[in-house]
């Protein structure tokens, strides 16, 4: 046999023995990475792998997920960000294992009733879609701690997120929101709550109990006016700026006269000016 002939046996031999790219995946089939590489659909191969605990599907080109994502029985985070997304399967609920979901810059329109049965979820964002409102059976979701809403086109906040109890963070920044519904009370376990952007004019006196709060931003609304009992809210502890600062951030607001004047000296400034009246 010529040179040539041993090469290419040498060659075929190796192809042989080398594992396909399945196998090269199952070796590690907890963790898999497929983001960015411009995929219009998920790979059929890829509901095989059964024991998956973190799929990350971020920056593709999906427009539809099959029902058959149902099969990943241990996945614990799924990033589904920045796709073409305009609805999510209701299978999407068989996935008991579900703690983390990034369905944030897609084209959804709604979210399936089935989502409720992913009850160890506890952190779902769905930032930058076209979401009107939420189905009411996730009031089910109890274990969330993190919902980020922002930049959708929610006019009420969802009813819903009043049985999300155990919420810390909330973010419903750059909606339609008029107003904030006494309810708001129940999320006694809200440290930062973000309605920055929105057409907010009123603020309720029940928001002023959420005693945990460690960052307000209520910035460019509508507001005039706020509760004197704003002074509950001990734990804001500053005026804040920058968007991530703990802290009250209201400055950008049509406010009255007395409480613009007030700011100027800070928040206990403005404290105090509250308890006087």
């Amino acid at each position: 046999m010529g040179a040539k002939g041993s090469r290419e046996s040498r060659r075929n031999e190796d192809l042989e023995e080398a594992p396909s790219s399945l196998d090269r995946i199952r070796r590690n089939a907890t963790v898999l990475s497929m983001a960015t590489r411009r995929l219009p659909k998920v790979p059929d191969e890829l509901w095989e792998l059964s024991k998956l605990e973190k799929l990350n599907l971020s920056l593709n080109r999906l427009r539809s997920l099959p029902p058959a994502i149902s099969r990943l029985q241990s996945l614990v985070v799924l990033n589904l960000w920045g796709n073409q997304l305009d609805s999510l399967p209701p299978e999407i609920g068989r996935l008991a294992n579900l703690r983390v979901l990034f369905v944030s810059y897609n084209r959804l329109t709604e979210v399936p009733e089935e989502l409720a049965e992913c009850t160890k979820l506890e952190v779902l964002s769905l930032e930058d879609n076209q979401i009107s409102s939420l189905p009411g059976s996730l009031a089910g979701l109890t274990r969330l701690r993190k919902l980020n809403l922002s930049h959708n086109c929610i006019v009420y906040i969802p009813c819903c997120v009043y049985g999300m109890q155990d919420l810390v963070f909330l973010h419903l920044a750059y909606n339609r929101l008029e107003n904030v519904a006494d309810q708001i009370q129940v999320l006694v376990n809200l440290k930062t709550l973000i309605l920055e952007g929105n057409s907010i004019r009123i603020l309720p006196k029940s928001l002023c109990f959420l005693d945990s709060l460690e960052l307000l931003n209520v910035d460019f609304n509508k507001i005039e006016n706020i509760p004197v009992e704003m002074y509950l809210l001990k734990n804001l502890e500053r005026l804040a700026c920058h968007p991530v600062d703990k802290g009250l951030h209201i400055m950008h607001n049509p406010l009255s006269k007395p409480i613009k004047e007030s700011l100027k000296g800070g928040l206990d400034a403005l404290y105090n000016y509250l308890k006087s009246l």
